[in-house]
């Protein structure tokens, strides 16, 4: 029975990895890819919850030496499958939605295979984000079979294997995905730890303690803590204040969160008994036995996308293919000349130019009966390797304040318009949430329906 926990534009990245040939070969890093769709207008918000994940895994008293990384350097990957590259329905149906995209071939390599997103950046986990939840009290989703279960179920067990290097690797085709919210309203808005949280229950973690009908953790000390402080020490009960703090994989459940605190935050580490020593309460325990597995559910390094060197076509039409290109030398794998070099000191911060648009479709009608003018809108960027995505912000009606729109990963954008007249411009960005100023250009879009 599975247990639920609630709480493409590729550049080149990770070699498949099905298992190598002895233990010293095994990976020693967990690398993660981020897929967001275009809903989510502000990517900076993923990249504080990779950021609370790393510390939390760095101050936890770990003593694995296994490590996280992100794939695809630390940028997302573009969903685009769905209406209009979105996910969409429950918590649930997004992360089946997620491991879907995650795993269909729809990369062509070199040699004409196609492989996955996940395998083709050899990510061993896959988190996706989304700001559109069915149920927006609901922070994100896991399944984890193996090393937690559910009351009634038999329990969790790690079960290393001699044929794989003693690891565990039953989840690898399985539990590797995680649904995280990142909508900047709402419940789950306030912080930013549910990667750091779900990430501890794909490694055996879970939460405060276990009531009826909860779930179980890899061992029996493998729950969250808590501290709990009284301020002012010695003051009357009346005129006390009662602080609770807890770790990464807590829950704002009674059980997590006691009804008489005046208030219950987050300390940005997983239960470990060095920390507190609550008895009975350390999911590093578990993590430090599953890390090394969960690391090795994808071995090697990124793979590269089709060699235009070795594709029997001539791709610039200059006459000449494959090795007799002189655009084909060293480890070169395109026919094409190199892009012309940027201007010195080009950054992300070069805003967007030639913003222009063309209408694709003059009436078109979505799912709920609404009726939009369909435009394709491009840009140019005079150092696009240096930008990790494009913000799109739009004045509607035109001359009103500019509204940031949503999120792209490539110089376009699909663009609906519906009512007053709409203004696009474009800003460039990197993780961390630094932009360019608006782009001077701009494309009016109006509504032709």
């Amino acid at each position: 029975m599975r247990r639920w926990m609630v709480g493409a534009l590729l550049a080149a990245s990770p070699i498949i990895a099905h298992p190598s040939t002895g233990p010293d070969l095994n990976d020693t890093t967990i690398r993660i890819l981020l897929v967001a769709d275009r809903s989510i207008v502000n990517l900076g918000r993923v990249d504080q919850h990779m950021q609370y994940l790393q510390n939390a895994w760095n101050s936890s008293n770990l003593s694995t030496p296994i490590s996280i990384t992100l794939a695809n350097g630390g940028s997302p990957i573009e969903y685009t499958d769905g209406f209009l590259g979105s996910f969409s329905g429950s918590v649930v149906n997004q992360y089946e939605q997620l491991k879907t995209f995650a795993s269909t071939p729809s990369i062509t390599l070199a040699s004409g295979e196609m492989v996955s997103p996940r395998d083709f950046h050899a990510a061993d986990l896959v988190f996706g984000f989304s700001i559109t939840f069915a149920d927006n009290t609901k922070c994100g989703t896991v399944t984890q079979e193996y090393w937690t279960s559910s009351v009634g179920e038999p329990l969790p067990t790690f079960q290393p294997s001699l044929v794989t290097f003693n690891l565990d690797l039953r989840g690898a085709d399985d539990a590797y995905a995680a649904m995280i919210n990142a909508s900047e309203i709402g419940p789950c808005s306030s912080e930013t730890n549910f990667s750091a949280h779900e990430f501890g229950h794909l490694l055996g973690a879970h939460h405060w303690d276990r009531p009826s009908g909860d779930s179980f953790g890899l061992y029996n000390d493998s729950r969250s803590d808590r501290t709990q402080t009284i301020w002012p020490p010695g003051a009357p009960p009346n005129q006390q204040s009662i602080f609770v703090y807890q770790t990464v994989v807590g829950t704002g459940a009674d059980s997590g969160c006691p009804s008489y605190a005046n208030f219950c935050g987050w300390m940005p580490l997983f239960s470990s008994s060095t920390h507190y020593g609550t008895a009975q309460h350390s999911n590093v325990t578990a993590m430090n036995d599953t890390a090394e597995s969960v690391a090795n559910y994808r071995r090697g390094d990124p793979l590269v996308s089709i060699d235009l060197c070795q594709d029997g076509i001539d791709n610039d039409g200059d006459g000449t293919e494959d090795s007799s290109d002189p655009e084909c030398v060293g480890s070169s794998t395109s026919e094409l000349p190199p892009p012309p070099a940027p201007p010195p000191n080009c950054t992300h911060l070069v805003a967007p130019f030639n913003v222009a648009g063309i209408l694709k479709q003059q009436c078109y009608i979505d799912s709920s009966g609404v009726a939009w003018s369909l435009y394709d809108v491009s840009w140019s960027h005079s150092c696009p390797g240096e930008v990790a995505w494009y913000e799109v912000h739009y004045s509607q009606p035109d001359g009103s304040p500019y509204v940031r729109g949503w999120t792209v990963f490539q110089q376009s954008s699909e663009v609906l318009v519906d009512g007053p007249p709409s203004r696009i411009k474009v800003k460039s960005c990197v993780p961390g949430g630094s932009c360019s100023n608006l782009s001077s250009d701009s494309f009016l879009a109006l509504d032709r329906c």
